[in-house]
């Protein structure tokens, strides 16, 4: 038995949002190759589901470690090596004893150094694996500037914490090739390009009768997200915070933990655009994947405002899976091939700033009937390259690698 501990600032009991949905479908991957795979958690509070496996840090202590908006995720870095939380992360090792750890993201980095520092030969046949999913030093800086928040020193203090994991992990994994430069810049001896994916799904095209009332025959355009800055940001930006353009029978439909953050973010002014915005948006919160994949098939459009962030945007791959007609700007696709994006039946793709664009090509679609749209052969091959099956089979010869070299033994 080779055993495998998959660490994460999230618990991955019940995946919802990305990188949840991202270490689930890792953790899926290695299990098929022969690994025993243990999941274990650190995180701040606000997730809805855990296990006996997840520990939540309390608040003050976050606020006692880092006071800047947004670094919840440093602070728990800083967290993880001392007190209560180092002695959890130190308990569920020894129990285990892994031949391999797997970082997702890199903020129990520091935990695992301690660890490994402080067992010396014990545990010097342990492999560290720094799954990324984004450049965090690079998003955090974009996240802390859209809100107008200056601190160099947080900046300075998640790149040194991931140029020190590349530097010491056995090989990284990254959801696009421009990642990967940038992880080998910071001293990965090996980066694996595995893109972002999504579940095989059937999409409901037919509406529910109930919720076919409910409309009263107006049409929408589907958002989903998270509650992440960068999507409600992005989200603004496109539409240049009006949605003024929609006729009178179309609005925006919101979905996800970004329902939450939508409105806020688009609050500029108190008076009449705001209360334009607000009629023209419906946020149904977080829903059932029966209720998404009904969302998703009476959509006459699925949005991808991204502007800012690093990684790669796993929404994108549900778009393209989803045959749906689609308004996207470029960063929102990177990590995936750009030219056969682009070549996509009823596929927009925008420059980040191109706002008028990005609204005429929301009216469009909306103003017309997309459905029975067929696809060629070579366009249902590259829709279907992006289910996780497909797009993590790169990470799986350095894997048989480790495991076969353990079972050997």
């Amino acid at each position: 038995m080779v055993k495998l501990l998959q660490l994460s600032t999230y618990p991955i009991v019940n995946p919802n949002h990305g990188g949840q949905i991202r270490s689930h479908a890792i953790k899926k991957q290695l299990i098929d190759i022969g690994f025993t795979v243990f999941n274990c958690s650190v995180s701040e509070s606000g997730h809805e589901f855990y296990s006996e496996d997840d520990l939540i840090i309390k608040q003050e202590d976050i606020d006692s470690v880092v006071n800047v908006p947004f670094c919840g995720d440093l602070a728990t870095s800083e967290l993880c090596i001392s007190g209560l939380y180092y002695e959890f992360l130190k308990n569920k090792i020894d129990s285990i004893i892994p031949e391999v750890i797997v970082l997702e993201q890199p903020w129990l980095w520091p935990a695992v150094k301690k660890y490994l520092t402080d067992n010396g030969n014990k545990v010097s046949h342990v492999k560290v694996v720094y799954s990324s999913q984004n450049i965090e030093y690079k998003t955090k800086k974009s996240i802390l500037s859209d809100h107008g928040i200056s601190s160099e020193d947080v900046i300075s203090r998640i790149y040194e914490l991931e140029r020190d994991l590349c530097e010491n992990c056995f090989f990284s994994i990254a959801v696009s090739k421009y990642d990967a430069e940038l992880l080998n810049a910071m001293g990965s001896f090996k980066t694996i390009v595995a893109a972002n994916g999504v579940h095989k799904r059937i999409i409901q095209r037919e509406c529910d009768f109930i919720f076919s009332k409910a409309l009263l025959g107006r049409r929408y355009a589907l958002f989903v997200g998270s509650a992440y800055p960068p999507n409600a940001v992005g989200f603004w930006k496109m539409v240049n915070h009006s949605l003024s353009f929609l006729k009178n029978d179309e609005f925006i439909a919101v979905a996800g933990g970004i329902s939450d953050i939508i409105l806020p973010y688009g609050e500029i002014d108190s008076g009449v655009r705001f209360q334009h915005n607000k009629n023209k948006t419906i946020c149904y919160g977080k829903v059932s994947e029966q209720f998404l994949l009904m969302l998703i098939g009476c959509a006459s459009a699925i949005l991808l405002p991204i502007v800012s962030g690093g990684g790669s945007n796993l929404k994108t791959a549900e778009a393209i899976a989803s045959g749906k007609p689609v308004v996207a700007t470029k960063t929102a696709c990177r990590g995936y091939e750009l030219n056969k994006i682009q070549s996509l039946t009823n596929f927009t793709v925008c420059d980040d700033g191109d706002v008028n664009l990005f609204k005429s090509s929301i009216s469009y679609y909306l103003s017309r009937n997309n459905d029975n749209v067929s696809f060629s052969d070579e366009e249902n091959l590259f829709r279907e390259s992006v289910l996780w099956e497909k797009t993590l089979l790169t990470i799986v010869p350095a894997f048989q690698n480790i495991f076969d070299s353990y079972s050997y033994k």
